[in-house]
């Protein structure tokens, strides 16, 4: 892609920080939960494969839409590798919204920003559990079905790891071109990627 610079204005090219959204929802998810015994759905999010649209952008900002029925579980926003490796991101601050108070959206930006690698999952992962509480969950909205190109719902559960029909609703942020401050009027300036 060119992106043109002519009299100091930006002709083509992204704006400093770009949103994408996957808005179609309706849905709460599966839980993602602990019993007292051991996890059972750990991880629930959006996998981004080759050819979405994600892949290889600078991710600054992740919105969901969720719900949870007890306020002492400890949840995080994680991205997972293709392999599976789990890195932290952001505590889910539980406070948000009062236990089964419905679905209500949640905005992760304190985390470092990283850029997405296809195979790359983010999502809700289940880290733990203060007290004795069992049976907490958290339910993040989805799609029932698969509306995204080249995305999809993946799980981390006891019996069934791997994809499941659906796509998580999401409001996504990164990082876009950055336009140079050094042109002057009446020039131009062209880069290609």
């Amino acid at each position: 892609m060119a992106i043109t610079y002519h009299a100091g204005r930006r002709i083509q090219g992204e704006s400093d920080s770009v949103t994408l959204t996957q808005s179609t929802g309706g849905t709460s998810s599966a839980a993602i939960y602990f019993v007292t015994s051991s996890w059972q759905r750990t991880f629930l999010g959006q996998e981004f494969n080759t050819g979405h649209t994600l892949i290889g952008k600078t991710i600054t900002s992740v919105t969901l839409t969720m719900e949870h029925n007890n306020p002492n579980a400890v949840y995080k926003l994680v991205k997972l590798s293709s392999t599976n490796v789990k890195t932290d991101l952001e505590d889910v601050d539980m406070t948000w919204v009062a236990s089964n108070g419905g679905l209500a959206t949640y905005k992760f930006e304190s985390f470092t920003s990283f850029t997405l690698s296809a195979g790359d999952k983010i999502g809700i992962y289940a880290d733990g559990v203060s007290g004795s509480n069992s049976g907490n969950w958290i339910k993040v909205e989805i799609s029932s079905s698969d509306v995204e190109s080249n995305a999809n719902l993946y799980q981390i559960h006891d019996t069934d790891t791997g994809d499941v029909t659906g796509d998580l609703k999401y409001t996504i942020e990164y990082a876009g071109d950055t336009k140079p401050t050094n042109v002057q009027v009446g020039s131009r300036y062209e880069e290609t990627d």
